[in-house]
């Protein structure tokens, strides 16, 4: 299972006020996530807040942009379903 946004923002916030407590716990919880568990092997590594909130960031927005759907969501007809149209398929 992938962390969530959440748990990266808790992640985040954590390492923004100096502290890698939860950033431990949640690499601990999450260790079937391999993009998480390469950004804290490597904070581990070089102890580096800044690289390692900067690795955040880009993991979080790949995830939303990975989250967003797009053409694979399961109803995507939804977006011809207007007032007073027919989606494909439909009587």
């Amino acid at each position: 299972m992938k962390a969530s946004d959440g748990v990266l923002s808790r992640i985040f916030s954590d390492l923004e006020k100096g502290k890698s407590g939860e950033f431990q716990k949640y690499a601990k919880r999450y260790a079937k996530d391999t993009e998480l568990a390469c950004i804290w092997s490597k904070f581990d590594e070089e102890s580096d807040m800044v690289k390692a909130k900067e690795r955040i960031t880009k993991l979080r927005a790949s995830r939303k942009i990975r989250g967003q759907g797009g053409t694979s969501l399961a109803l995507r007809d939804r977006r011809e379903l207007v007032a007073g149209k027919k989606g494909k398929g439909r009587d």
